[in-house]
């Protein structure tokens, strides 16, 4: 049995917004003339929110046949765009994640798409510190029961997840897990077990969660 560190990825490993939006745009400008592009903020507003969810919140107008087949097109593009576009890691995120990996197994489980998650781990070469990840494009779960799915595969004896919003928060005590607030992130958190303003002081935190 080993000890784990389970990551959000937005606003938690990376801020792709801009990329997202740039590479959506490349489709949406071509679709109905440019009527449903989107801006930073209205990205930036939906991150964290399951795939469909999303394209419900961006284009609360368009029928959901149209809009699936959309969000797909989207997705599919900003895949490919992020692995020659990557999101911008966050001040200090190797060097943490390089001491981390020395004491912890750790994972990443996001409400992405399936492919995103590894767009990230490519383009960055991140993905040398972890041992797995899943994603809403994998199990089409809640990610509460995706962060317990990635507990029970890895045998995990305890584990905490870090994430940056009230979602993520809501999730993990569905999950009954410790959930640390990233709160250099997209968002705020009611009553964390723990706090960090930047990645390099996770590891203190996770010593008093997961004591070695």
């Amino acid at each position: 049995m080993k000890n784990g560190i389970i990551f959000d990825l937005d606003g938690t490993l990376w801020d792709s917004s801009q990329q997202v939006v740039d590479s959506w745009n490349e489709i949406l400008k071509t679709y109905e003339k440019g009527k449903y592009q989107i801006t930073l903020e209205d990205m930036q507003g939906a991150m964290g929110l399951a795939m469909t969810d999303i394209g419900r919140k961006l284009w609360p107008s368009l029928e959901e046949e149209k809009m699936i087949p959309l969000l797909q097109r989207c997705m599919e593009f900003e895949n490919q765009y992020l692995l020659t576009h990557p999101g911008t890691l966050y001040p200090g995120e190797e060097e943490a994640l390089r001491n981390l990996s020395r004491h912890y197994s750790l994972f990443i489980v996001s409400n992405a798409q399936k492919g995103y998650i590894e767009a990230y781990l490519s383009s960055t070469g991140m993905g040398r510190y972890f041992q797995d990840h899943l994603s809403w494009g994998d199990t089409k779960e809640a990610k509460e029961k995706t962060m317990l799915l990635m507990k029970e595969k890895h045998h995990l004896s305890k584990a905490i997840y870090v994430g940056d919003t009230a979602m993520d928060e809501i999730a993990t005590r569905k999950a009954k897990l410790p959930f640390v607030h990233a709160a250099y992130g997209f968002g705020q958190a009611k009553s964390p077990d723990g706090a960090i303003s930047s990645l390099s002081e996770l590891e203190e935190v996770a010593a008093i969660l997961l004591p070695l």
